[in-house]
């Protein structure tokens, strides 16, 4: 039976490329459809609303740079987007909750005012 050892190369080329997008919106805006738009983002692994601003704060794992960009691009094209700062990041660190579950809760979008 062969065996096969991975040169450096390959292995890099086997890690998820990984970036932390921050979103600042306008204040004025709810919102709503930019929350919509990250369910349909599946290379989000988290979004969290930072206390101080109200800003997202999105880690994103995609498999290749050109997704990251196109993700952004996309961000940036919402209404609500009023600007954004992408990173690209090396995970060090990761641990999976101890029961699998999620951390946290999905928050729904807000609804409009019925008229």
């Amino acid at each position: 039976m062969g065996s096969h050892w991975l040169v450096p190369e390959e292995i890099a080329a086997l890690r998820p490329v990984t970036a932390v997008i921050r979103v600042v919106q306008d204040r004025a805006r709810t919102g709503a459809d930019l929350l919509r738009t990250l369910d349909y983002i599946p290379e989000i692994v988290t979004a969290e609303v930072l206390d101080e601003d109200g800003s997202l704060l999105l880690r994103i794992q995609a498999t290749e740079p050109a997704r990251i960009e196109a993700i952004a691009s996309g961000l940036c094209r919402q209404s609500a987007v009023v600007s954004l700062d992408v990173t690209r990041t090396t995970v060090v660190l990761s641990k999976p909750p101890a029961n699998g579950e999620p951390v946290g809760e999905k928050i729904a979008a807000p609804r409009p005012p019925s008229t």
